[in-house]
């Protein structure tokens, strides 16, 4: 018996019954959520970047280069993440 298969108290006595399906339901509940999060946020994140509201830009700056890379580079990062 293990410690969270059952617990009792007073007369009530409980049992946990699960089943590989509701395991792996729980799973894929757990993906679909994080796959959804990162999709917000590089939905926000590319929103923002066609406003232009990340400085430097669309080639206002002559930095804009050096930015743009990481930015897209955090942006691949933040999206292949599970």
């Amino acid at each position: 018996m293990t410690q969270s298969t059952y617990y009792s108290l007073g007369q009530l006595q409980t049992e946990l019954k699960s089943s590989r399906g509701s395991f792996y339901a729980v799973c894929l509940k757990t993906f679909g959520v994080s796959m959804l999060s990162s999709i917000v946020v590089a939905l926000v994140f590319g929103i923002a970047m066609a406003l232009g509201l990340f400085s430097g830009l669309g080639g206002r700056s002559p930095n804009a280069a050096p930015e743009s890379a990481a930015l897209i580079a955090g942006l691949v990062f933040l999206v292949s993440r599970r």
